[in-house]
């Protein structure tokens, strides 16, 4: 796990929260990030910006 939650609020919301001294150096699966683009362009956002490796399932 890579440390960081998300959470839909109501309808239209959602909340993302997570440990902000991550260090990553493996390859991670992305897991249950509820459909939502949000989540997933924060998830490569990160891979991208800490050289992790990134796997959406």
């Amino acid at each position: 796990m890579m440390g960081v939650k998300n959470k839909l609020i109501k309808k239209h919301g959602i909340k993302i929260w997570g440990q902000p001294n991550l260090k990553l150096n493996k390859k991670y699966e992305i897991k249950n990030y509820l459909k939502d683009h949000r989540v997933m362009a924060m998830s490569t956002i990160a891979a991208l910006t800490l050289w992790g490796r990134v796997e959406d399932t």
